[in-house]
């Protein structure tokens, strides 16, 4: 019988085009101090969240705002679209998946208006945070600037 071999590394994928900025750069004490865990902030250049891996939709909040999602190699991420946007109640967020749903890697997973989002006095910046990061080793970030959805974003070593 032959067995699988666990991987080392998980990649996970830049969900959204746009410029990497540091964590401590985010408006938000809670990403910025990394009390959710460690990850990246990205100011979005258009307006789509793909799948950074192959995994599970763990959680879609009902305003469309935040999305969990499982790789298939047990890393857990958190997608925040923009800072306090939870106030909009899902206007300006389109959902294309739901809790428990398969998901790809490069699959859409929600659509945001990046202008009317900051008409309405939202920032759009993005925190992308590693949540389980206890389970892992380290974790590779980026290095800053621009990025392009589907690059390698960061890069998780298992213990």
């Amino acid at each position: 019988m032959f067995f699988k071999k666990k991987p080392k590394e998980i990649t996970v994928n830049n969900p959204i085009t746009g410029e990497i900025i540091s964590l401590d750069k985010v408006e938000d004490p809670a990403f910025a101090e990394g009390m959710l865990g460690p990850g990246i902030g990205i100011k979005p250049s258009n307006g789509e969240v793909l799948s950074p891996f192959d995994g599970e939709v763990d959680t879609i909040f009902p305003t469309k705002h935040a999305i969990g999602l499982r790789s298939k190699d047990g890393a857990e991420v958190l997608i925040h679209i923009g800072l306090d946007t939870v106030n909009l109640e899902g206007k300006y967020f389109e959902s294309f998946v739901e809790k428990g749903e398969k998901i790809k890697t490069g699959q859409k997973l929600v659509s945001f208006d990046i202008e009317e989002i900051e008409k309405a006095g939202y920032s759009v910046v993005t925190p992308v945070i590693v949540s389980n990061f206890n389970d892992f080793g380290d974790i590779d970030m980026p290095k800053l600037g621009n990025i392009t959805s589907g690059e390698i974003l960061m890069t998780i070593h298992k213990k």
